[in-house]
């Protein structure tokens, strides 16, 4: 289930778990720098959010959903789509903040990311483009 579509007791319960997890592994690994890099991560994923929909909205990128489909569908229609544009730029400055143990890694992780916001964009921009809402298949994402 994804969080901009769940319910808002879905999401603080969601989010209750993932501070219990930070603040554990804070404490497991004695290092107050992975609590830190949550908070600021958390706080500029809010920011990001609250603007970057007003953006996605104005710029007419929403979700299209076809007229002979379920009637639960409808209540989607013009939701906020290419939300991955506004989550590339804060990954990016989490994973320059990050320490890994060999650049190697580094590099390794960052272009499997990129290769998964690249696939998000496109299925999105196909669903825009064609004004359906459907991109790519299950095939093609796991083959990209």
């Amino acid at each position: 289930m994804m969080t901009g579509k769940s319910k808002l007791s879905s999401f603080k319960y969601l989010l209750l778990a993932s501070l219990l997890v930070i603040v554990i592994s804070t404490i497991y690994f004695q290092n107050i720098y992975i609590f830190i890099v949550y908070c600021i991560s958390l706080t500029l994923s809010f920011l990001s959010v609250k603007f970057g929909i007003k953006k996605i909205q104005s710029k007419n990128l929403l979700q299209n959903i076809r007229d002979e489909g379920p009637l639960t569908h409808q209540k989607k229609r013009n939701t906020p789509t290419m939300g991955g544009i506004i989550i590339i730029p804060i990954f990016l400055l989490i994973l320059s903040l990050t320490h890994f143990p060999e650049l190697k890694l580094k590099i390794i992780f960052s272009f499997t990311m990129l290769g998964f916001f690249i696939i998000g964009l496109y299925d999105d921009f196909l669903g825009i483009k064609y004004k359906i809402n459907q991109g790519l298949n299950v095939k093609q994402k796991l083959f990209l």
